[in-house]
């Protein structure tokens, strides 16, 4: 199985598994949200939202699990890293104009990264926490484009391996990769 559908698999799974409960009032269905969040031309992440009872949405960012594998020719040297982020936030969202709204939430998550060489096995998990802010358009009824910065503090450990001392580090900021293009579709089931 490719990681492609590895990580459909597991996305899939998690929607189906997202429980669906009916809001007060007649045909109230939650509106739900699912889309790509792009941080640049080689890294997205797969995003849902689903609107909570008081308004507010749940969301649930995967980014997309990365494997990677190099032989180095003339050698026995192979090299495997993996990695893979998810993260769950809310979002409450203000009404800017007609189609245009503000977005803000805590979105906590983890990653996790693992590098195995014939010599060296190292994992690495770094939680964090961000806040997002961002704004959404309206481009239809069904599609939303948007926009968001998330500014985060993150904590990694890397596991020792072979003679390499364990890693900690620590980091709060700002930077590129926290700043994101969505695009969205929405829908609410029946």
């Amino acid at each position: 199985m490719t990681t492609s559908n590895t990580l459909f698999l597991l996305f899939a799974c998690l929607l189906t598994a997202i429980p669906l409960s009916a809001q007060e009032g007649a045909n109230a269905q939650p509106t739900e949200e699912i889309g790509l969040r792009l941080t640049n031309l080689q890294d997205f992440n797969l995003i849902y939202k689903k609107e909570l009872k008081n308004g507010n949405f749940r969301r649930l960012r995967f980014a997309a699990a990365n494997v990677g594998l190099t032989v180095v020719q003339n050698t026995e040297a192979v090299i495997l890293n993996a990695g893979l982020s998810a993260a769950i936030g809310w979002e409450k969202r203000v009404a800017i104009a007609d189609k245009l709204v503000f977005h803000h939430g805590w979105e906590p998550g983890i990653s996790l990264g693992f590098i195995a060489t014939e010599n060296f096995n190292q994992l690495t998990v770094s939680p964090f926490v961000g806040y997002v802010l961002g704004f959404q358009l309206a481009v239809s009824d069904r599609f939303m484009l948007g926009l968001e910065v998330t500014p985060s503090a993150r904590v990694t450990y890397a596991t020792p391996s072979d003679g390499v001392a364990s890693v900690f580090q620590a980091n709060v900021g700002f930077n590129t990769s926290a700043v994101g293009l969505t695009a969205t579709y929405r829908f609410t089931r029946n």
